[in-house]
């Protein structure tokens, strides 16, 4: 499916990516950024792909992490509207920008997470093609028997 994919990256203070990927910390950046982006699927879709941060600047003297935040919004919209789909990316395009400047104490504070942007520019790609799968809801619970009678 045509897409358009905003993307930027930041560090996160996490000790190394496998503690990140199974962290709280990770979960509440995802819900964090979702908000704070305006990125709700099914109208856009937010991927976080954590990398060790070598070579690059650390956050004074902890380790941290490299995260890369891609938020991918379909070209058509889920009401079928294209024009809805521009609309999205725009909102989506200068929430980012205007999360990136930020300073790391507001961030941190924004996002519930020690972070710092890597970057002050949001990178933007239009007319990616990419492969969207929506997982299906859960199953339903059976049904509750009533207790027993005695």
């Amino acid at each position: 499916m045509a897409s358009t994919v905003v993307s930027f990256e930041m560090a996160v203070v996490a000790t190394d990516v496998a503690s990140f990927d199974a962290s709280p910390e990770k979960v509440t950046l995802e819900a964090s950024l979702k908000n704070e982006l305006s990125c709700l699927e099914p109208a856009c879709f937010l991927e976080l792909r954590a990398t060790e941060t070598a070579g690059r600047r650390r956050l004074a003297s902890t380790s941290s992490i490299n995260v890369e935040v891609i938020l991918t919004i379909p070209d058509t919209a889920p009401d079928g509207s294209q024009a809805t789909a521009a609309a999205i990316t725009s909102t989506v395009e200068a929430a980012a920008t205007t999360l990136v400047s930020a300073p790391a104490a507001q961030l941190a504070s924004r996002l519930g997470v020690e972070v710092t942007p890597d970057v002050t520019s949001v990178a933007t790609a239009a007319n990616v093609n990419v492969a969207l799968v929506v997982a299906p809801p859960p199953p339903s619970p059976p049904p509750s028997l009533p207790p027993p009678s005695l």
